[in-house]
């Protein structure tokens, strides 16, 4: 056990199953990650391996395990910076798994901006609904990862990122990608790991304002943060029209 100043922070290690169970997810990412270097890139050729999704993939393996398997106990006064500092992280975060799936293909700022403003929107309306930082942090990860995932999958299938008009193709686009073989990359491996990270995080964390009308607070941060993204998404379409023009 670690006991930081004053005693303000404090690890204790969690219950047999918590660790087991820990252990064994970070095992099995662990193993896959090592069985499939081939996925990474050539390992005979420096530059054609990317050491920094492998070494990004096995590091979020040993995380996971540590997430699991500890605990953080922490002081009053300190529980609320620390429910500040997961829940900005966790927002960063979503952008990274962004970033981990970019990675794969060119895209333009354009569409990565806007991309980033799309899933913090949901992210935003998740405070509204909930005034619960846990839920809104959840929801931009679990956002980012499912829309950048598709995104990808579709780019490596035609060469093309996702657009809104492939949400009215879906039943035609699965017909299609029937035909195709798809075939695992590591942007897909470090992305999902590190998503997995995110996620335990957040859930390690209570990630709560205690004061007096926290949640009208956050609801109200919440839709300045829905309004912004809005208004950016608009001013950047508007740009991008006067520009084509």
């Amino acid at each position: 056990m670690y006991e930081g100043v004053n005693n303000t922070i404090m690890t204790k290690i969690n219950g047999r199953w918590k660790v087991i169970l820990s252990f064994l997810l970070a095992f099995a990412l662990w193993s896959f990650t090592l069985l499939n270097t081939n996925l990474f890139g050539s390992a005979e050729k420096v530059d054609g391996f990317n050491s920094l999704y492998y070494i990004m993939s096995l590091l979020c393996c040993i995380i996971i395990f540590a997430l699991g398997a500890f605990r953080i106990e922490t002081d009053k006064r300190v529980e609320l910076a620390v429910s500040i500092a997961v829940y900005v992280f966790a927002v960063i975060g979503s952008m990274l798994i962004s970033i981990l799936f970019s990675g794969g293909f060119k895209a333009s700022a354009y569409i990565f901006f806007v991309n980033i403003a799309f899933y913090l929107f949901f992210g935003a309306v998740a405070l509204i609904v909930s005034g619960s930082m846990r839920a809104s942090a959840l929801t931009a990860i679990i956002v980012s990862y499912i829309f950048n995932a598709a995104s990808f999958i579709i780019y490596c299938f035609r060469g093309t990122s996702l657009s809104p008009t492939d949400i009215y193709g879906i039943k035609t686009a699965t017909n299609v990608a029937v035909q195709y073989k798809f075939i695992l990359k590591c942007e897909i491996i470090t992305a999902t790991i590190a998503a997995i990270v995110l996620v335990m995080l957040v859930l390690k964390f209570p990630l709560k304002l205690k004061f007096r009308r926290s949640p009208l607070i956050l609801r109200g941060a919440g839709a300045a943060a829905a309004g912004l993204c809005i208004v950016f998404i608009a001013t950047e379409d508007i740009y991008r029209n006067d520009i084509s023009a």
